[in-house]
């Protein structure tokens, strides 16, 4: 039953990963602005709390496992007539114990809090995260040292019991003391050493990489920035990101406007930050530029219908000192004035297709 419960959270892990990466790719390869970057919290938690929720439930199985192998053999012959209430038993321990561990981790969220980017954690749960990590680490520890501890012990009892010659005087006390049969005492020894045999390479592969990833992330931030703590590193880039993308998709602010305050904002930023900051705004113009150029030549090539708009509209958009909601305000009136066609034929031009974007396809759907 462990087993099933273990094949369940790596589906579940699986299944998260999946969704996680995937809504990535169709925003980075479909969405025509960065809107869709932005998760709300609860949304963001339908995939990567049950990616959490599975992860901290392949630590506690193999903890659960390793109970399991401790009580087969402390009780070798009771534990041979309970298997079945024992497996029920250990498996509504482990549900229970993750549950619990996944509320304790989110039970403070802000559900409606934006998120620039789907992690799981956040300045509200960074405390908790990193408790279940250290508690994840110490059950990781356990469950290596306890199974290599069982399988040299359960090694030693299976030559011991499984002698051609049976001969007594080399059982303990505790063996000839049993009523029962010994041939059966015998299968469950054997089985014991078979089992830990199985069960340590996996418990051995799971905590190394659980220890390891931990590990990683501690080295990675201590080369990489002053502030050691993972949560509180993520927590930092997490709010430069929202305020950064405040700025950049607010439509009561000006071209100018938005320059001037996220040049602020890099201002506030690392060296590093700010060079590339500087490089994006330099390559920003020029491609603004650029598309201008490309698209007074190319709009020669459409109708007349198709020319007329782009003369009315190149005005207002090229205009760095009117807002979003302005910009908007003045370009559908000449949008709606014509036939759709003639709109989608604009569409063509880029610079064009960038104007028209956020003003006319927004308003139309």
């Amino acid at each position: 039953m462990i087993a099933k419960s273990g094949a369940v959270f790596v589906i579940l892990n699986s299944l998260s990963m999946f969704v996680v990466h995937s809504v990535h790719q169709y925003i980075y390869h479909f969405q025509n602005t960065e809107c869709g970057a932005f998760f709300l919290r609860w949304q963001c938690l339908l995939v990567r709390g049950i990616g959490y929720f599975a992860i901290v439930g392949l630590n506690h199985t193999q903890f659960a496992f390793f109970i399991e192998r401790c009580l087969a053999v402390i009780f070798v012959r009771k534990y041979e007539h309970s298997s079945s209430r024992t497996g029920v038993a250990l498996n509504v321990a482990l549900w229970s114990s993750v549950i619990s561990v996944t509320i304790y981790t989110f039970g403070k969220e802000k559900w409606t809090a934006p998120n620039a980017y789907c992690g799981g954690t956040t300045e509200e749960n960074f405390i908790q995260v990193r408790n279940v990590l250290y508690f994840g680490a110490v059950l990781n520890v356990i469950c290596v040292v306890g199974n290599i501890t069982l399988y040299s012990y359960c090694h030693k009892q299976n030559k011991l019991y499984q002698t051609s010659s049976f001969d007594l005087k080399r059982k303990p006390a505790a063996f000839l003391q049993t009523k029962h049969s010994t041939l059966s005492m015998k299968f469950q020894i054997r089985e014991n050493a078979t089992t830990t045999g199985i069960t340590l390479p996996l418990a051995l592969v799971n905590s190394l990489c659980a220890l390891g990833y931990i590990v990683a992330n501690y080295i990675c931030r201590y080369m990489f920035t002053v502030d050691t703590n993972p949560v509180n590193f993520y927590v930092a880039a997490e709010v430069s990101q929202l305020a950064y993308k405040a700025i950049e998709l607010n439509p009561n602010l000006s071209w100018n406007q938005k320059m001037s305050q996220m040049q602020q904002w890099a201002n506030g930023q690392s060296a590093e930050t700010q060079a590339g900051f500087s490089a994006w705004q330099q390559n920003v113009n020029s491609t603004i530029t650029s598309l201008i150029t490309q698209g007074d030549s190319a709009v020669t090539s459409l109708s007349s219908g198709a020319q007329s708009l782009y003369a009315q509209i190149k005005p207002i958009f090229t205009n760095y000192d009117l807002t979003g909601v302005d910009q908007c305000t003045q370009i559908l009136p000449d949008l709606n004035s014509v036939d759709k066609s003639v709109v989608n034929e604009l569409k063509t031009l880029p610079i064009a297709r960038l104007a028209i974007g956020h003003c006319y396809d927004n308003h139309h759907h």
